[in-house]
């Protein structure tokens, strides 16, 4: 008591606790850590760590057309939900009438499974045709093509850009020797002179070549696609003639049977 009292009265002069009440309160946490110990033991609780989600997947549009390769028209109401470009092959929602690039929305789709909600929680998605407001409005903008990083200059109309870009001279090709990408306008050249080549493919003839051959010349490689389209056509004769005294021979059998009967 005595102690207890001098302990009180150094913790108001020092402001600490003495040491005696540092064991006194370590000995109440422990017993209090005893009874909690036991208390879970008994009603079977433990902590466990909440499972964290695993991040959804980025959406990557390979034909997304970003706003700054539109040259004219206006992008308002015509940008996708989910990658914020120009509507790319759009579809709509049902539901919430939302428009989006079809592979946008089919991706996010697959990383929704098993539920699927667009991402305005419309459940499921049922899609429909875009608007033709929307339709119309994309119609008459003008893009870059995109391949122009590679030389091409094309302004090209929304409805005409996936044909051109499909076909464009400035879309790379792969060397079928070195491997090296190279814009289709110069990959005939290119394998005409890659030493990773011993024998070359004309694209255009279709007739295999030495490598390094200088003699391959375009005015030849029309020469000997054409003796090649005069072959096939001479053998298409012949299979026709076949046919036609086929034909002929089936035709006098049947008339003669016919005239054979009583």
């Amino acid at each position: 008591m005595h102690a207890r009292g001098r302990g009180e009265k150094g913790r108001r002069e020092g402001g600490f606790p003495t040491v005696t009440e540092e064991l006194e309160k370590d000995g109440e946490n422990r017993t209090n850590f005893k009874r909690l110990s036991v208390i879970d033991q008994f009603i079977g609780l433990e902590l466990v760590e909440a499972p964290r989600r695993s991040p959804v997947p980025p959406i990557i549009n390979s034909h997304s057309i970003p706003i700054d390769r539109v040259k004219c028209g206006s992008t308002k109401n015509i940008l996708c939900f989910i990658c914020h470009n120009i509507l790319y092959d759009p579809i709509s929602c049902k539901t919430c009438e939302n428009s989006f690039c079809t592979e946008c929305i089919e991706q996010w789709l697959d990383n929704q499974r098993p539920q699927r909600r667009c991402p305005h929680q419309c459940n499921p998605f049922k899609k429909k045709n875009c608007p033709p407001d929307i339709i119309n409005q994309l119609s008459i903008l003008i893009i870059d093509c995109c391949y122009k990083p590679n030389g091409c200059n094309e302004n090209i109309s929304y409805d005409s850009l996936k044909e051109h870009e499909s076909e464009c001279d400035y879309k790379m090709q792969q060397c079928r020797g070195c491997s090296q990408f190279v814009c289709k306008k110069d990959i005939i050249e290119h394998e005409e002179s890659c030493g990773f080549l011993q024998f070359f493919q004309c694209r255009l003839c279709g007739i295999r070549h030495q490598n390094k051959q200088t003699n391959h010349e375009i005015v030849d490689c029309l020469l000997n696609r054409q003796l090649h389209l005069e072959e096939k056509m001479a053998r298409l004769d012949r299979d026709n003639r076949l046919l036609k005294e086929r034909y002929d021979f089936i035709i006098g059998v049947l008339q003669k049977q016919s005239t054979d009967k009583p």
